[in-house]
């Protein structure tokens, strides 16, 4: 889990509500470091693009108002623990990593690629010149 679920959470939520992503950033507020989100770094929340820390997520899920259950899942998503968490939250993360380990991992028997998609495919290993045409070796 990461930033990239996290995102498509907030995205699938937003859309649910009718919000534009200016008004999420409103509704956010002010984080406690001093600083506010607006529409380009929630942008970057839900493309996964932005790193994301504990302050940052609480307020997106109270901005959102999201039950406990969601909640949950959107902590999980988000890859960090929340803060406070109590030995009977700790059994519910503990849950929900041991039910959604197995579906995340790659497998080659239901189609998941062990490399990352940009990584599919051998390089091409070639010698190219400075405008990227291929050099062939005089014989």
């Amino acid at each position: 889990m990461g930033a990239q679920e996290f995102g498509a959470l907030v995205e699938a939520e937003r859309r649910r509500k009718g919000w534009t992503r200016s008004k999420l950033a409103v509704m956010v507020g002010i984080l406690d470091d001093g600083t506010a989100l607006d529409a380009t770094q929630i942008r970057r929340i839900v493309e996964g693009t932005r790193k994301l820390d504990q302050d940052t997520v609480r307020r997106i899920i109270q901005a959102l108002d999201l039950p406990d259950e969601e909640a949950d899942a959107a902590w999980f998503a988000s890859g960090l623990w929340p803060p406070g968490l109590s030995v009977e939250g700790y059994r519910r993360f503990k849950h929900l990593a041991v039910v959604g380990a197995s579906s995340d991992q790659p497998n080659p028997k239901n189609g998941r690629s062990w490399r990352p998609a940009d990584r599919r495919f051998a390089p091409d290993r070639r010698r190219r010149d400075r405008r990227g045409l291929r050099v062939i070796p005089a014989a």
